[in-house]
């Protein structure tokens, strides 16, 4: 019981990180697009759009936030790997 505790604690890990990145990735878009100079807002439906200082900026984000989710992809892989040939090697 206390491994599978142990093993699961290590994986909430992985998923509290995805959680913040994707709480800080909602957080941003949310902060542009109320920004009027990087989302234009029109009473016509579907005429609403990011300017061209919006799109620099959101392409920016991703830029940044990109490695973060790479980074968190791949442990969170390395780790299942590890635990899967410790799961073997006891068995």
């Amino acid at each position: 019981m206390a491994l599978w505790l142990a093993k699961k604690s290590k994986l909430r890990k992985y998923f509290m990180q995805r959680q913040a990145i994707k709480d800080v990735l909602y957080g941003s878009l949310v902060e542009l697009s109320s920004n009027k100079r990087y989302w234009y807002t029109s009473n016509i439906k579907g005429y609403s759009h990011w300017t061209e200082e919006g799109e620099a900026a959101v392409s920016e984000l991703l830029k940044t936030i990109t490695p973060m989710i790479v980074e968190t992809a791949d442990q969170e892989l390395d780790q299942r790997a590890k635990d899967m040939v410790m799961k073997e090697l006891r068995a």
